[in-house]
Formats: structure tokens, C-alpha cells, sequence
């Protein structure tokens, strides 16, 4: 004979193919080989599927909520002066006057 190489069949490796995420089982299960394949012997599952585990998010603080309000919407509390007096006819009143905008009130007491 000569010398000639052969090359290997490429057959698709079982272990090698992406299974899709299984529910834990909760039975031990026999797995059956596809037909055509070679016989190899099987043994019941030992181990359950194992899932990632849960990532735990902290909850949104409701306090950054409060805070994205614009401050231009508040309205800037307002400065009171209060004073008494008397006026020259002997009335006395109270003087009430608005620092921010110089509103004045004078009401009789």
C-alpha cells in the first residue's frame, strides 16, 4: 500500500453543543442516546442543574425623586416684619411689612 493519509471524519462533538437552561430536576432520569450514535452507557442524573445565583437590587431610594422637582416651582418663603405702634390720634396698630417685596399692611388692633 501507499502511504496515504487519511483524514478523520468531523463528527459533531455532544459535549461541545449549547444546552438550553433546564428547570432543577427533581428525579433521577435515565438519559437514552440518539439513535445512530454509539451505545454508551448511561447513569442517572446525580447532580441537579445548577442556576446562577439571584442578584438582589437595592430598591430606589424614593428621596432622588423629591430632589429632580425644578426649584424654580417653589415659591421663596416670605420675610415678615411686624411692628406696633401708635398712631398720633392714640389708635394703636400693627404694622406688617414684606421684606422681599415691600408690601405694606396696617391694621388696626
Amino acid at each position: 500500500m501507499a502511504n496515504v493519509k487519511k483524514t478523520p471524519e468531523k463528527e459533531p462533538a455532544p459535549e461541545k453543543v449549547a444546552e438550553e437552561p433546564k428547570a432543577p430536576e427533581t428525579t433521577d432520569v435515565a438519559v437514552t442516546p440518539p439513535a445512530g450514535d454509539d451505545p454508551v452507557t448511561t447513569e442517572p442524573a446525580t447532580e441537579p442543574a445548577t442556576e446562577p445565583p439571584a442578584t438582589v437590587e437595592p430598591e430606589p431610594d424614593p428621596k432622588p425623586a423629591a430632589e429632580s422637582k425644578p426649584a424654580t416651582k417653589r415659591k421663596p418663603k416670605q420675610r415678615f416684619e411686624k411692628l406696633e405702634a401708635t398712631r398720633p390720634d392714640g389708635v394703636a396698630v400693627v404694622i406688617e411689612r414684606n421684606i422681599d417685596t415691600g408690601e405694606q399692611t396696617v391694621t388696626e388692633k
